[in-house]
């Protein structure tokens, strides 16, 4: 069985597109080393944070 969603009829999703990147900075070596790296092994990465706080949701 399938589910539906009755806020997607009452809510237009052009409203709430994300228009530019979030600004982001970098802590550590995350981007020069942990991120490569989780990619090569194909291994999840857990973005903490509070929610609004600039994570991205999938790219």
């Amino acid at each position: 069985m399938t589910a539906k969603c009755s806020l997607s009829k009452k809510l237009p999703v052009e409203d709430y597109l994300v228009e530019e990147r979030p600004y982001c900075v970098p802590m550590g070596d995350e981007v020069e080393e942990i991120f490569p790296a989780a990619c090569r092994n194909l291994l999840p990465i857990d973005l903490k944070g509070s929610t609004g706080c600039g994570k991205p949701a999938e790219e």
